[in-house]
Order: C-alpha cells, then sequence, then structure tokens
C-alpha cells in the first residue's frame, strides 16, 4: 500500500468491513427467490418475538399452536443469520418486544405436525410493537 498512510489504510479497511450486510438488514429479496425453499409462501398473522434456543427469532401463527422458526437455510443451525425485512428487525428491539404483524413466510422445510418449521420473512407489515410479556385480556 505505497502512497497511503497507516491511518487511511485502516479506514478504508473499517469501511469495508462496515458496509457488509448483516444478517438482520439481509434483504427480504433473499427469501422468496431463495433455492432452499421447499414450497409456496403464504401469509399469516402472528406475533415475532425472540427465544433462547435455535432458532432464536420465531413466529407464533396467532390462532394455532404453531410456531415457525426463522432461519437463513433449512437447517435451525443456520439461524445466525435470518432472512429477514429490516422492519421487522428493528421493531424487535431484541429481547424487549414483540411484534405483532401480517407475515409473508417461505418455507425451508416442510410442514410437520410437532416440529418447527423453519422459514425465511419476505415481509412484514402492519407491525404492532407490544413490551415483552404483553397479554390480551381474556
Amino acid at each position: 500500500m505505497k502512497g497511503l498512510s497507516v491511518g487511511t489504510a485502516v479506514s478504508l479497511i473499517c469501511t469495508v468491513i462496515l458496509a457488509q450486510p448483516t444478517g438482520a438488514n439481509k434483504a427480504a429479496g433473499q427469501c422468496k427467490n431463495n433455492a432452499y425453499l421447499v414450497g409456496q409462501c403464504f401469509r399469516l398473522h402472528g406475533r415475532a418475538f425472540f427465544s433462547n434456543g435455535t432458532p432464536s427469532l420465531r413466529i407464533w401463527h396467532v390462532g394455532t399452536n404453531r410456531i415457525l422458526g426463522v432461519t437463513s437455510r433449512p437447517r435451525a443451525d443456520d439461524a445466525e443469520n435470518p432472512i429477514a425485512p429490516a422492519n421487522l428487525s428493528n421493531a424487535l428491539g431484541g429481547f424487549d418486544h414483540f411484534v405483532f404483524g401480517d407475515f409473508e413466510v417461505c418455507p425451508f422445510t416442510p410442514k410437520h405436525q410437532g416440529w418447527m418449521q423453519m422459514v425465511c420473512v419476505e415481509s412484514a407489515k402492519n407491525l404492532a410493537i407490544k413490551p415483552y410479556g404483553y397479554r390480551t385480556q381474556d
């Protein structure tokens, strides 16, 4: 790197590293056209939340006992960088909130009773942020 100062070189390297997309900011476009999908995308009204375990980003399909795991591929091990739109990731704010909304998800694994189905999130609309532990009145 002749002609560049060490400070300039470090600044350039940092800029390149920080410009790389992170899992939370992955474009939702990587979902619907993903080569690992096993079926048609579908819409649901659900509650997105972070949980301990893998995958940590999950969506409960309201009105069912079904929990969907949000990943980047068919395996739960690929949950470190889930494919989800930025508006959902920003609304969740880590473990602090639940986010109710209308989600379009695409399946990485087939639906199987008793198993968490792995999906990616193509879109998240009509989001309502609730504090963790929020419960509706019975």
